[in-house]
């Protein structure tokens, strides 16, 4: 029997007839449909299931206990239209990864547990181009503590992300706000994060006493412990909101609960595409000491900036400093040969 399957172009066909055709078909592990039907009912052995097409979720009493990644993403789902859906936890007890981008979705009652029933333990969450209001998004970050988020991608996300709802994403996923152990602090564990295309970031400050903005508080916090992130298309996004990336201070490491972590920051990858940043940033960026991809596109860094980065980040070898127009035209595609033969004659010019 197939192990997965692929199936549209049936829509004037009944349900019960794939019910019942896929009846034997008990190792089915991975099917991508253009609608849901009472077939999943016979495949409990599912493991991904990638949807598209449609409007609202029919017949929902199925259970897939092994399902461990769904794909609901470019749907027309609203909650109304997921509102007869039970609760996911039930259905998909299993479940790692979610994928609600480019939904309508704005509040996620159908991912909370039963009273006194298991979470689900996602490591990897997309909210791309969502409308979820802050409080849920908030309440589902808190679910996320519960397991092991590797990814999240919160991208676009309406006009609701702003720096007050980054300032409570912040104390969530640092573990400020965990409610089963107040007295310690739980840092959630990503490793891949992106927050494309928030234009509201940035645009109304919020300093604190140390004169940080909630995009260096956020950095500072969550970004630097990262492998991965990418603040591209971040219009509002300053070169001082980087100092975020140094390693702090032995006091402003305890201040900020993070214990003895005064080490540099483990981010691979670092994407600023598209933001206006200039060199001032680069004292903040060559502290990335494991950094192995920096995108500069469309950023106002100049070659003075780039000479500071590469001199200190020994690791990096993928630089992308597309339509930079403070570095010439014919050394955007070669510019690890411009600095070598900086290095090598010793002169800046």
């Amino acid at each position: 029997m197939p192990s997965s399957s692929r199936n549209s172009g049936f829509e004037n066909i009944k349900d019960n007839v794939f019910a019942t055709a896929l009846a034997n078909a008990k190792q089915l592990r991975k099917i991508v449909l253009s609608w849901v039907a009472s077939l999943l009912a016979a495949c409990p052995n599912m493991e991904v299931l990638k949807v598209a097409g449609i409007q609202s979720w029919d017949q929902p009493n199925f259970c897939l206990p092994n399902l461990h990644t769904l794909k609901l993403a470019h749907l027309a789902l609203s909650d109304a239209a997921l509102a007869s859906l039970p609760s996911l936890p039930t259905l998909c007890p299993e479940l790692r990864r979610l994928d609600l981008s480019f939904t309508l979705v704005k509040n996620v009652p159908f991912l909370l547990p039963l009273p006194n029933a298991p979470s689900l333990k996602l490591e990897k969450l997309n909210l791309t181009s969502t409308s979820i209001t802050p409080a849920a998004l908030e309440e589902l970050l808190k679910l996320c503590m519960k397991g092991r988020v590797a990814s999240a991608s919160a991208n676009g996300v309406g006009l609701t992300m702003d720096d007050a709802v980054l300032d409570s994403i912040t104390k969530v996923l640092s573990g400020e706000m965990d409610d089963e152990d107040a007295s310690s602090s739980r840092r959630l564990p990503l490793e891949d994060l992106s927050l494309v295309g928030n234009l509201k970031l940035g645009l109304t400050p919020r300093h604190d006493q140390n004169g940080m903005t909630s995009l260096a508080r956020f950095i500072t916090r969550i970004g630097r412990s990262c492998k991965r992130i990418n603040l591209s298309n971040l219009v509002h996004l300053q070169s001082s909101d980087l100092v975020g990336l140094m390693p702090p201070s032995a006091d402003q490491a305890m201040e900020e609960g993070d214990g003895d972590d005064t080490t540099a920051s483990n981010l691979e990858i670092l994407l600023l595409n598209n933001t206006p940043i200039d060199s001032s940033a680069a004292v903040y960026i060559s502290t990335c000491r494991k950094l192995e991809t920096l995108g500069l596109a469309g950023t106002r860094i100049d070659e003075d900036g780039l000479f500071t980065i590469l001199d200190a980040c020994s690791n990096l070898v993928n630089l992308d400093l597309t339509s930079c127009r403070s570095v010439k035209v014919v050394d955007r595609r070669r510019f690890f040969e411009v600095w070598e033969d900086r290095r090598r004659t010793g002169n800046d010019g």
